[in-house]
Order: C-alpha cells, then sequence, then structure tokens
C-alpha cells in the first residue's frame, strides 16, 4: 500500500507537485500515446470478438491511470512554466472541444499551438513557486 501512496508523493508518476522539463515531458507524452494506442486496440478487438462487459471494464480499470499520468505530467509542465495546474482545466476543455473527427475546428489548432508551446518554451530559469529548476538540477 505504500508503494501505491508513493506514485502520488512529490517524485511519484502520479504527482502534481514540481516541475517537468520539455524532453521529459515530451518522452512521457509519447509513452502514454503507446499506452493508449495498446489500449485503444484491446478495445477494438473486444468490440469486435464480442467478449462482453466483462472485458470493456477491464480495459477502463487499464486506461484509468492514464487519465492520472496525464493530468500529472501537464501540470508538472505547467509549473515549470510558472502556471498555475489549474490551467489544465481550460487545455482538457479546449482539447475536448476538438476532438470531432469528422472535419476540422478552431479547437484543434488551438490544441496543436498548445501543445507546441508547452512543448517549445523553455520553463522558467531557476528556481519558482513550484520548485526548481530541473534543468539546473540535472547539472547539478
Amino acid at each position: 500500500m505504500d508503494n501505491m501512496v508513493n506514485l502520488f508523493k512529490k517524485g511519484g508518476i502520479f504527482s502534481t507537485k514540481g516541475r517537468m522539463g520539455r524532453k521529459k515531458f515530451m518522452l512521457s507524452f509519447i509513452a502514454m500515446v503507446i499506452c493508449l494506442l495498446i489500449i485503444m486496440f484491446l478495445v477494438y478487438v473486444a468490440a469486435h470478438s464480442g467478449s462482453g462487459m466483462l472485458v470493456a471494464i477491464a480495459i477502463i480499470a487499464l486506461a484509468l491511470p492514464l487519465v492520472f499520468f496525464s493530468i500529472s505530467i501537464h501540470v508538472r509542465r505547467l509549473h515549470d512554466l510558472n502556471k498555475s495546474g489549474w490551467w489544465f482545466i481550460l487545455i482538457w476543455m479546449i482539447n475536448s472541444a476538438g476532438t470531432r473527427m469528422d472535419d476540422f475546428n478552431p479547437f484543434d489548432l488551438i490544441s496543436i499551438l498548445i501543445f507546441i508551446y508547452m512543448c517549445a518554451k523553455r520553463g522558467t530559469v531557476g528556481e519558482n513557486q513550484y520548485g526548481n529548476d530541473p534543468i539546473e538540477d540535472k547539472q547539478a
């Protein structure tokens, strides 16, 4: 049980405390997308095999940690940019508005620009209210 609690403490993969640099954010995001693609494949297989509700529940149980992980990496990246983690709610709403698959809408472009900003913008140099500079921590 202590190991589960440690996942949510500072430094744990589900923690929203501290800061995350660009490289770690991008690598974490790629890992999350790969996991999401695997889960989507499992959903597809389950839907076409008639496996039923039990498999669907198991897949949801696999996807739920990805939600917490996504919140964690976005909030810590926002912290590195000296922004409140609460900005993630706005980012999530913009992404949700842009998820229509039938055509391109302005929210898609806004989501892409926000992602590029989060990947490209150098975080606050030195310590900020959310913690030490992740780049300086590596060099020390």
